[in-house]
């Protein structure tokens, strides 16, 4: 996130003063410093030095008299300026944050976007090639593969066809099977292939 931005330097002048001027250390009736002493003080030009003793006459901090100076009005004003300029700032960075949230919002909903129409090219890709579909079969006590262990047999893999999980009527739901398992009367095979490959591996499997 970024950092909040900077405050003009006549602001933050004006503030330096008014919160000496809140601590006493500066107090009501004193003559401020001269504008080239403190434009020398600051390091910055008179100019700046102007705009922030015009700002802190605008709050009725100080009274600015022709070729006398300027005079520290009022402590309490001082205490107001502070606390309606830390509002100010707090309000400032909570309008960046809604803005660089809004400029996140958009990276992500243009990411969303991209990738959305990713999975569509994926999908007409998909529906595009020869489909792979998922089928199963029943074993019947006169299939020839009941009682033959899964190790035995290499249909699957002949036909083109990919075993991914059998009801077991004594085992339960087995998503691997063991090469020891004997298939049973009852057992549920299910497969992934063309529609060609689950015909022929159906046509096999009902021998």
């Amino acid at each position: 996130m970024k950092q909040p931005e900077t405050q003009p330097r006549y602001l933050e002048i004006a503030i330096d003063l008014a919160q000496q001027i809140k601590q006493r250390k500066i107090k009501t009736g004193q003559k401020l410093k001269g504008r080239s002493l403190a434009a020398s003080h600051y390091n910055v030009s008179p100019e700046t030095i102007r705009k922030s003793l015009h700002l802190l006459a605008e709050f009725q901090i100080i009274t600015i008299k022709d070729k006398s100076g300027a005079f520290v009005e009022s402590r309490d004003a001082a205490i107001d300026f502070l606390a309606f300029y830390r509002k100010r700032r707090k309000v400032d960075q909570t309008f960046q944050t809604i803005s660089e949230l809004i400029q996140t919002r958009k990276r992500v909903d243009r990411e969303l976007e991209h990738q959305l129409k990713t999975i569509k090219n994926h999908v007409h890709t998909a529906q595009t090639t020869i489909p792979i579909e998922h089928f199963a079969v029943t074993l019947h006590a006169d299939h020839d593969l009941v009682g033959t262990p899964a190790g035995d047999t290499d249909w699957p893999s002949t036909s083109g066809a990919t075993l991914f999980g059998v009801e077991s009527v004594s085992r339960g739901i087995l998503s691997s099977v063991p090469r020891d398992y004997v298939f049973q009367a009852g057992d549920v095979l299910h497969f992934s292939g063309t529609y060609e490959i689950s015909q022929k591996t159906i046509d096999f499997i009902k021998k």
